[in-house]
């Protein structure tokens, strides 16, 4: 490396570590150095220890191929350098196949009767939520589905799998409110039915 007013080159030595777990089957991390640089840079994230490893070359790649104010990169023999695969092909995100209904675990089940002004009779749901999930771009989500009337609605996103969780949660709380004129709810016994958080008794579930 070379900063600029310096006749004489400084040596950087890039490292990268062994990749490792954080969540097995979750998340991972790969430790990287750039010894001769200031500050240490923070390991590299992806969803298996491979996708880790992969992102942090194309992160040292990046970094070097960007230009830099007042410094320069060489190879050992005075070539420039500028990263070891200029050319990466970038990432294409695909659809999480958790986010439809039959790719994802069912945490918690709920059966219930609706009843609607425009249909006769009542008409039995189920409401579902499913185990909280890190997609590719690291979003927690959280899979919901009320079988029998909306379907999947996609998943709740957080900051965290606990917030996605609990959004969920809450978002089942706002549509099932008796607010709703047009559909009204009631459990297996026929008591109409306000929310989990209104009405806990254990013997309807």
């Amino acid at each position: 490396m070379q900063v600029n007013g310096a006749e004489e080159r400084t040596e950087i030595i890039l490292q990268i570590g062994h990749p490792y777990w954080l969540v097995e089957g979750e998340s991972a991390a790969c430790p990287i150095a750039m010894n001769g640089l200031d500050g240490s840079p923070p390991a590299i994230h992806g969803d298996d220890p491979f996708m880790a490893l992969s992102s942090a070359m194309k992160y040292m790649n990046e970094y070097f191929a960007a230009v830099q104010c007042g410094r320069w990169f060489f190879w050992p023999n005075g070539e420039p350098y500028a990263g070891d695969f200029p050319d990466l092909v970038p990432k294409r995100y695909e659809p999480d196949p958790r986010s439809k209904s039959g790719n994802w675990d069912v945490l918690a089940e709920r059966a219930l009767w609706m009843e609607r002004d425009d249909e006769p009779g009542r008409r039995r749901i189920r409401i579902r939520i499913g185990r909280p999930y890190l997609d590719a771009k690291r979003q927690a989500c959280c899979p919901m589905a009320i079988k029998g009337w909306l379907g999947d609605f996609g998943p709740f996103s957080g900051d965290s799998l606990y917030s996605a969780f609990v959004g969920a949660l809450a978002c089942f709380e706002i549509l099932m409110m008796p607010a709703m004129p047009e559909a009204r709810f009631f459990w297996p016994d026929g008591t109409p039915y306000e929310g989990e958080l209104t009405d806990r008794n254990p013997e309807r579930a």
